[in-house]
C-alpha cells in the first residue's frame, strides 16, 4: 500500500512492476489534493481521466502521473502552460517517442503516439533534455488526437 501526504492508496502491482517499485491507481479525490499541494490548476473545460502513482519503497513522495481531457472540445488546442501554474514555461515540441515519455507510466494513461508523432512538453523547472531518460519535477505533456486535448501530468516524487 502506498501512504503519501494526501493519505492512503491501494496498490495495483503492474506485470512489469519489480519488488522495489509498486503502482497504484489514484482517484479523482487523491488527484486533487496531489495538484493543489503542488500548485496545480486545472482548467474548468479539462476533466480528469485517471492517475497512477508510484512509490519506490523508501520514505519520500511517490510519483504521481494523471490524464486529464478535455469535455467538449472546448479547449480548441489553445491551452497554455500558465494556465495550470504560473511556474511552468512555454510548452515545447518534442517527439511523442522520446526516451523520458516512453519510460514513465505516461503509457498506462493512455499516451500511445497514435495521434501524432510530436507532444507539447513544459516543466516546473529545466524542460526535459533531448535524450533525457527520466523526467524530474512536474512535467505537462499535451497530446492531441482526433481533435480531443489530453493534458498529463507528472509529478516525479523526492
Amino acid at each position: 500500500m502506498l501512504i503519501g501526504a494526501c493519505g492512503a492508496i491501494d496498490p495495483k502491482v503492474y506485470p512489469e512492476s519489480n519488488d522495489r517499485v509498486d503502482t497504484a491507481d489514484i482517484d479523482r479525490v487523491t488527484a486533487d489534493s496531489i495538484l493543489r499541494e503542488n500548485g496545480i490548476s486545472i482548467p474548468r473545460t479539462l476533466n480528469y481521466h485517471s492517475g497512477i502513482g508510484r512509490s519506490y519503497g523508501f520514505p519520500g513522495t511517490p510519483d504521481s502521473y494523471m490524464k486529464f481531457v478535455e469535455s467538449n472540445n472546448s479547449v480548441g488546442g489553445e491551452l497554455h502552460a500558465t494556465d495550470i501554474g504560473v511556474e511552468f514555461g512555454q510548452f515545447e515540441t518534442y517527439p511523442c517517442d522520446s526516451t523520458f515519455i516512453r519510460t514513465s507510466l505516461l503509457g498506462r494513461l493512455g499516451l500511445d503516439c497514435h495521434g501524432s508523432p510530436f507532444v507539447q512538453v513544459a516543466s516546473d523547472g529545466t524542460p526535459p533534455r533531448r535524450g533525457a531518460e527520466r523526467l524530474s519535477g512536474t512535467t505537462l505533456v499535451v497530446d492531441t488526437m482526433d481533435g480531443e486535448v489530453r493534458l498529463y501530468i507528472a509529478i516525479v516524487g523526492h
